[in-house]
């Protein structure tokens, strides 16, 4: 679950600092449940990538932010995808050519 917290968090690369509503960020990530998005929100919160605020209206507002901790990992965060990118045709060329998995026929 970590992972997909991660992978999500990477999404808010382009709006650092943002703050965002809770509806909001489901239309950002289309492709995500609710219990999906509220999951991974909390987890991220816990591990302090993300702050939650709360406000006592009707119906509730809820708004999240990246921390400063979120903010320092994206760059590395960046770099990762960068290097996978560049390398992608070469490692499916490797996986295409390997015995390890033969090519159905």
């Amino acid at each position: 679950m970590k992972n997909y917290a991660i992978k999500k968090l990477n999404g808010w690369k382009n709006v650092e600092g943002k703050i965002f509503l809770g509806k909001e960020l489901q239309r950002q990530i289309p492709d995500i449940s609710q219990k999906s998005l509220t999951q991974t929100l909390r987890i991220l919160e816990e591990d302090g990538f993300v702050s939650r605020e709360v406000f006592p209206e009707v119906p509730p507002r809820v708004e999240y932010s990246l921390t400063p901790r979120a903010l320092s990992f994206l760059p590395l965060v960046d770099n990762i995808m960068n290097w996978a990118k560049e390398n992608m045709e070469e490692i499916i060329a490797d996986r295409a050519n390997s015995h390890l998995h033969p090519s159905s026929t």
